[in-house]
């Protein structure tokens, strides 16, 4: 992580941010810690922009698979939207 093209702050912020929450002495209680919710997402895309930057390969790969999981969730929630739609008959008034 040390090497690599990518804003020098936002590595140390990620850093910070995962030793912070990563040790239980320092998350006693954890459901009253507001941090992770409120930092946690911009943190989580300082982390994805770092890998894309630092790995695109490996970014690549992952960014595939999820798509390919999102595919699949919809269709088993849904399991009409992975058939074709046929057209209904018009009704006669």
């Amino acid at each position: 992580m040390k090497e690599g093209p990518f804003d020098e702050a936002k590595k140390h912020r990620i850093l910070r941010f995962l030793h912070t929450h990563s040790h239980s002495i320092a998350m006693a209680e954890p459901e009253h810690d507001l941090t992770a919710l409120t930092e946690g997402p911009s943190v989580l895309q300082d982390l994805l922009d770092m890998m894309k930057a630092m790995d695109s390969d490996h970014f690549a790969a992952m960014e595939q698979l999820v798509s390919l999981s999102a595919e699949s969730v919809t269709q088993v929630t849904n399991p009409a939207s992975s058939r074709p739609s046929v057209p209904r008959p018009r009704s006669r008034s």
